[in-house]
């Protein structure tokens, strides 16, 4: 029975004397609001007291992310200088036009904003000092009337600027000396007795900054290989020194981004015996220099290139904003609790469902403030990461089985030269109209969804969710659930691409920034949010490597790919100092007699882990990271002291030549001649039996220095191929234009023969082709007996196969050749 039913109600007069009594009880509204306002005055002092503690943390952390970022920029101007020395490590000496094509291939205007001019100096000896001259004046460095203006020191050695990049605005550089100003001599000598980038003090540049502040970063250049490990070694190895100018302004311009721009800073460069000279200042308000200095600011040393450069930081209104709102909420919280209990003392029912209902409706702002991007509007790294967790637990308990849902990972090229040239107002605006973009994309994908699902219903199949984050910088992340399999989350990657392709207008400016994207599909197996988002990120740098602006769907063949892929490059540098790399030799052999035309040295390399792998493995790696140079040069060394024990051998016929291929890095090189001639006489070989082999694309790349090259290799007696002819897509026309004497013919056409008729008329059009140029030709890929035959009969000069023998060791070259010179009339197949 209910308790309360068992007492008589109780009456009018009675009712009336209990609710008087309750009143009287209830403090007066006045004194109420009192106590509650001291209380909130004493929280908020506590939380003004812990909130200065934890702002001066928070200041630590972001002054620290700047200053990792100031170097960050620094080292990627560092980088650039050790990759074009690496690129000049192979060479006798840097000519004008190599280095202003290394200089170009890394792309300057795009990777390097801050730069004016990149260009290097020669330590000219006295002695040296006429040839230096004559040579500057037959590449062309005299031509400008500013160059070379000031006279040389007669006494002492002259670090001379040869070549500037671009000339037009930095002639007036070129012939000075770095000896002849303090700070470019002392950084000078830094640079050669370290071997690592330093900068110079603060200098006035010349050129397109002429007047600002700025500095140049050198880098010393000590010949061939890297830098001697001691400084003496170091001193007398000194070869130039590579440098860039920069300045200080484009250099430090967006640093503040780190920061989420709530730091003020400035840097300053410490001179021993004299005031810092301010050499940036990036304030939000306020004089610039004085906005970074008094109470709030803190002060830290950062050494950058060799020098000691003092950063500035303040916390501006940004910061401040996001600091004090917890005291601010608190003040403003007690004040308006204070007001809803003297109100609620006069009305307490409604004033409690209000009060409430407030309440609630502020937590769940603060919890979305929590969770969003304050820039874009769109959910930021912690709910997206709570969302695809969720996402993997719904797909654990789901009972389908293959992909339930798929991450997307944008990432938007061009996105950092946009920041770096427009600033980071207009890159703030990009990333809002990316955000727009994505929203009305997910808005309209969601509705299509919709519309499939209700018009073909799958049972067990759930309503399509979407979701879209910033991460942060230019890093998107879309989770799309419910899918239907990889070709379902391909075709919403495509349409993603096709909604963010479109230029943007910003300020007035034509914006191109579209999107590489990867995706992971995930299943009832992800259990790691983290693990997840990787996959995702690495599909994504593999789109952007391929073609960017594309989409890539990560597996794991592509990470095993890219795994041993990095191994192989990090391998490379040492293979050959390891003795994993070893070269062996394919005959080629004269279809008249049967005898050994020439030896191709084809290079191996016997890793200790991954075992043999193969050129077409690691060629394209050293290629592209400048390896190939003093591999290539390695190569030609091993080849041609091969062949001189050889013709020490009586069973090795003394008419039979050295082939040795050269890649387009080595075309490029205007050094490689010089090297070549060195090594040749190095090892007592004739020039005449060497041949070095081009492929029909490498000719055809740079055709004007491609003929360069080969007529001064030519002129000096090396004979010259063309190999793969037909695969590439040069001009018939045009090739008598170059310095050859042999065609070799691609297996793809070779492999034809007999059972094509097409490729058969093709191979015997080359031939016809070739006599009419005088050039001898070698067919490739001789495998069968009817190649060969066919072969033989169409009077193609030389021919070479796995049929005829598979690349040969050193030791047994000599062997193979005395028994293919024994009386035989014409080559036969291999058993």
């Amino acid at each position: 029975m209910d308790e309360r039913r068992s007492h008589p109600p109780a009456s009018p007069a009675a009712t009336v004397l209990r609710d008087r009594m309750l009143a009287e009880r209830l403090p007066r509204p006045r004194f109420l609001v009192v106590a509650v306002l001291t209380l909130t005055t004493l929280a908020t002092g506590g939380l003004v007291h812990a909130n200065r503690a934890q702002d001066a943390a928070r200041h630590e952390r972001l002054a620290e992310k700047l200053a990792e970022e100031l170097q960050r920029r620094v080292e990627i101007y560092a980088h650039g200088l050790r990759g074009l020395r690496s690129a000049f490590a192979g060479s006798v000496h840097v000519s004008r036009a190599g280095f202003s094509r290394s200089v170009a291939s890394q792309q300057p205007a795009t990777l390097y904003p801050a730069a004016i001019g990149i260009g290097y100096a020669q330590n000219v000896l006295p002695a040296d000092r006429e040839a230096f001259l004559r040579e500057v004046r037959a590449d062309g460095s005299l031509n400008s009337p500013d160059a070379f203006a000031s006279p040389p020191p007669a006494d002492r050695p002259w670090l001379a600027m040869k070549y500037a990049e671009p000339e037009g605005p930095n002639a007036t550089v070129l012939g000075q000396g770095l000896e002849s100003e303090p700070r470019r001599r002392a950084a000078a000598e830094r640079a050669r007795d370290t071997g690592e980038p330093v900068l110079t003090a603060t200098l006035r540049l010349r050129g397109d900054g002429a007047g600002t502040p700025g500095f140049l970063l050198l880098l010393g250049d000590y010949g061939h290989g890297p830098p001697p490990i001691d400084e003496a070694a170091r001193r007398a190895a000194i070869r130039g020194w590579l440098m860039v100018a920069l300045r200080a302004d484009r250099l430090f311009t967006g640093a503040a981004r780190v920061t989420d721009h709530e730091l003020d800073f400035a840097v300053d460069e410490l001179r021993p015996g004299a005031e810092p000279e301010v050499l940036y200042v990036a304030a939000a308000t306020g004089p610039a220099a004085a906005a970074v200095r008094g109470p709030g600011s803190s002060t830290r040393t950062l050494r950058l290139g060799g020098r000691d450069w003092s950063i500035r930081t303040r916390p501006n209104d940004a910061f401040q904003a996001a600091s004090h709102a917890p005291a601010v909420a608190t003040a403003a919280g007690g004040s308006l609790l204070a007001l809803v209990l003297g109100l609620l003392l006069r009305s307490q029912r409604t004033m409690l469902r209000h009060a409430h209902t407030l309440a609630r409706t502020m937590t769940l702002d603060l919890k979305r403030a929590a969770m969003t991007d304050r820039l874009t509007g769109l959910p930021n790294r912690a709910r997206i990461i709570d969302r695809i967790a969720q996402a993997m637990a719904d797909a654990r308990s789901g009972a389908a089985e293959g992909p339930r849902f798929a991450v997307f990972f944008l990432d938007f090229d061009r996105f950092k030269q946009v920041n770096d040239r427009l600033g980071h107002d207009a890159g703030d605006e990009l990333l809002r109209l990316i955000g727009g973009r994505l929203r009305a994309a997910l808005r309209s994908e969601d509705a299509t969804a919709a519309g499939r699902m209700k018009a073909t219903p799958t049972p067990g199949r759930r309503t399509r969710d979407l979701m879209a984050a910033r991460l942060g910088g230019d890093e998107f992340v879309v989770l799309i659930e419910g899918l239907g399999g990889v070709a379902d989350a391909e075709a919403v990657g495509k349409r993603l691409l096709d909604v963010l392709a479109p230029d943007y207008d910003i300020g007035g400016h034509t914006v191109r920034s579209t999107a590489s994207v990867g995706v992971a599909l995930g299943n009832a197996g992800h259990r790691d949010v983290a693990a997840l988002l990787r996959e995702a990120d690495a599909a994504m740098y593999e789109a952007k490597r391929r073609a960017p602006g594309t989409l890539r769907v990560f597996d794991a063949e592509m990470r095993e790919e890219e795994r041993l892929r990095m191994q192989v490059a990090a391998d490379l540098p040492r293979a050959a100092e390891r003795a994993e790399m070893r070269l062996v030799y394919q005959p080629i052999v004269r279809t008249r007699s049967g005898g050994t035309e020439s030896l191709e040295a084809l290079v191996r390399w016997d890793h200790p882990e991954l075992g043999s792998i193969p050129p077409d493995r690691f060629i394209p790696l050293a290629e592209a990271s400048g390896q190939i140079i003093p591999l290539g040069a390695w190569i030609l060394d091993r080849a041609l002291e091969a062949y001189a024990g050889w013709r020490r051998d009586p069973r090795f016929p003394r008419d039979a030549a050295l082939s040795v291929n050269l890649s387009r890095r080595q075309l490029a090189d205007p050094g490689f001649c010089r090297t070549a001639s060195t090594l040749l006489a190095k090892h007592g070989v004739p020039a005449s039996r060497l041949h070095l082999e081009v492929t029909e694309r490498e000719v055809m790349d740079e055709p004007e220095a491609a003929l360069r090259t080969l007529a001064k290799l030519r002129a000096g007696g090396i004979r010259i191929d063309l190999d793969d002819f037909g695969t590439g897509q040069s001009s018939l026309a045009a090739l008598h234009r170059f310095p050859l004497d042999v065609l070799k013919i691609d297996r793809a056409f070779v492999s034809g023969l007999g059972v094509d008729a097409t490729r058969t008329a093709v191979f015997r059009g080359v031939l016809d082709l070739a006599r009419t140029l005088r050039l001898e030709v070698v067919a490739e890929g001789i495998e069968t007996p009817l190649q060969l035959e066919i072969a033989t009969s169409l009077r193609c000069d030389f021919v070479q196969g796995f049929g005829l023998s598979r690349p040969l060791r050193p030791e047994d070259v000599p062997a193979f050749c005395h028994a293919a010179a024994g009386g035989l009339n014409r080559p036969r197949l291999a058993a």
